[in-house]
């Protein structure tokens, strides 16, 4: 099944409605399992912009929060940011960042992986300081 093709103009309502769409050279995808029930294959809702490379934002279904990418990788990706950026963004992390999100599945485990290696601490994370 295709997903439906929409103008890059108007692409951030369908993300703020957590639609699987394309654009021009920005696309959405469902991904992501849930800690609880690994059979789940939908919790993040990612937009890229290019490829798999550069996701731009994620929604985790599961924490219903909108995570940033605060990098920068070029002025037509910069663009694709500005256009797919959902209304409301909760944490600012770095390309790396968005990828181990990706990686874990969820918040939690994302979280709880994190906290277990001694990268961040519950309280950082809360206040999006995450890198």
């Amino acid at each position: 099944m295709s997903k439906k093709r929409v103008a890059n103009r108007d692409i951030s309502e369908y993300i703020d409605k957590l639609e699987v769409v394309e654009g021009s050279n920005i696309f959405t995808e469902n991904s992501g399992k849930l800690p609880d029930d690994p059979s789940t294959d939908d919790n993040l809702y990612i937009v890229y912009s290019y490829g798999w490379h550069f996701p731009m934002y994620i929604y985790c279904r599961q924490s219903d929060l909108w995570y940033g990418n605060s990098d920068k990788y070029s002025n037509s990706t910069s663009k694709h940011q500005s256009q797919a950026r959902p209304q409301t963004v909760n944490h600012w992390l770095t390309t790396n960042g968005m990828k181990d999100l990706v990686r874990h599945g969820s918040t939690l485990n994302l979280l709880i992986n994190t906290a277990q290696n001694g990268t961040v601490s519950v309280d950082t994370f809360r206040q999006g300081e995450m890198a």
